[in-house]
């Protein structure tokens, strides 16, 4: 039997060093080799701990930036806004956003004519007394939305007239005497828009009117209307300086006002109804562009 030998004993091996290990959907750099436990594993037994080490260090992690080898230094990624992320996808840029101002689309050949009117007066007629028999309108010229400077600034704008009436003076006859008036300009209703009656604004030209016998020309007692009518017209052209009644314009369809009263000289004193019809309220899209008449 051989001498008792003792048995070989083999160095213990320290434990291995932890090993940073890529995270899941990080790929390691082109080039370089990733350690995963296994290789380090092997690394470790046939070189070392140190070797090991070694081997981290010259491994860049993709966490590491790109230093002398062995440097960590942490980085945090970019901070993105929506925007910036879009872009990272390949998207368009967004869209410019539409400002007020860059939106406007107007045509200051078409400004729009409203009217409104009413009927403004007793329900009968009276000769005994002094009496406001008429209507109350207004005729407005706006301007296109989004136009700049005031309608005043932009149009020449005006109201025409026409009239014809029936009166009866029972203390000179029971006939009636007739008087008309054939189409003229309807007094302060045009530029420069500084009479009372206007109302000139940043947004419309505004001629307000009492037509017939009212305000300062009420029917006295003593005189009976037995009938009335009365039209208006308006005509809008571009102001390009002076006023000119003569200028091109456009023409707006004929409006009426008319009303009526029964006189009975058996019974001169006895009331009588009125019939009276407001031309009612119309709206006209104005055409700079092809002046004439618009009904």
């Amino acid at each position: 039997m051989h001498a008792h030998e003792e048995p070989t004993k083999t160095a213990a091996r320290p434990a291995p060093l932890p090993v940073p290990h890529p995270s899941a959907g990080h790929a390691a750099r082109p080039g370089t080799a990733g350690l995963t436990p296994e290789s380090a594993a092997a690394l470790q037994r046939t070189a070392g701990n140190a070797a090991v080490a070694r081997a981290v260090g010259q491994v860049r992690q993709p966490w590491q930036a790109s230093g002398p080898a062995g440097t960590t230094v942490q980085r945090m990624p970019p901070k993105r806004d929506r925007d910036t992320a879009g872009l990272e996808r390949g998207d368009s840029p967004p869209p410019r956003r539409a400002t007020r101002g860059s939106t406007k689309v107007f045509d200051l050949d078409k400004p729009t004519l409203t009217f409104t009117s009413a009927y403004d007066g007793p329900a009968s007629q009276r000769l005994d007394a002094d009496q406001s028999i008429g209507f109350t309108q207004a005729a407005a010229l706006h301007n296109p939305a989004g136009a700049p400077l005031s309608p005043a600034s932009n149009y020449h704008f005006w109201q025409e007239v026409t009239d014809s009436n029936v009166q009866i003076i029972p203390a000179r006859s029971t006939e009636g005497v007739p008087s008309e008036r054939p189409w003229q300009q309807d007094g302060p209703y045009k530029p420069p828009y500084n009479n009372a009656v206007i109302v000139s604004d940043r947004n419309a030209i505004t001629f307000n009117d009492d037509p017939g016998f009212s305000t300062t020309s009420k029917l006295t007692a003593g005189y009976w209307l037995a009938s009335y009518s009365v039209s208006f017209r308006w005509k809008v052209a571009r102001n390009t300086g002076a006023f000119n009644r003569g200028a091109p314009a456009w023409t707006s369809g004929v409006v009426t006002h008319t009303l009526t009263s029964d006189f009975d000289p058996e019974s001169p004193d006895a009331p009588a109804p009125i019939r009276a019809r407001a031309a009612g309220d119309r709206t006209w899209t104005v055409d700079l562009g092809a002046t004439g008449d618009d009904a």
